[in-house]
C-alpha cells in the first residue's frame, strides 16, 4: 500500500503523511517562518478604505455584504423585548383577536 502525501501550504513542500513526519514538519523551524510570514502578509493585503468600504487583497469590496455576513454593530445587538407567553395565552384564551400587546410590568 503506497503511503500518502502531506501538502503544506505554508511551506509549499511535500513529504510523506505520518504521524512522526507531520509532526516534525509542523515544529520545525522553516514551518514556523513561513506560517508567520503567510499571515503577516495576508493581515497586512486587506485594506480599509475610506468611507467604510473594506477590500481584501484582490480588491473585492466587501461592503455590499448581506446582512446575515455583516459583523454585528460596534455596541453590540440590542437586546429582544420580552415576551410574557403565559399572558399572551391567557388573553388568547379569553378571547382576543389577532393582535395583542402585552402590558409592561
Amino acid at each position: 500500500m503506497p503511503l500518502l502525501k502531506y501538502y503544506c501550504d505554508y511551506c509549499e513542500k511535500q513529504f510523506q503523511d505520518t504521524p512522526a513526519a507531520r509532526k516534525r514538519h509542523l515544529q520545525g523551524v522553516q514551518h514556523q517562518r513561513a506560517k508567520a510570514l503567510y499571515y503577516q502578509n495576508s493581515s497586512s493585503s486587506s485594506s480599509f478604505l475610506p468611507g467604510g468600504t473594506i477590500r481584501d487583497s484582490m480588491g473585492i469590496s466587501l461592503g455590499n455584504l448581506p446582512p446575515s455576513l455583516k459583523p454585528p454593530p460596534e455596541g453590540g445587538y440590542p437586546p429582544l423585548p420580552f415576551i410574557d407567553w403565559y399572558e399572551i395565552r391567557v388573553a388568547v384564551e379569553k378571547g382576543a383577536h389577532m393582535f395583542f400587546v402585552p402590558t409592561s410590568k
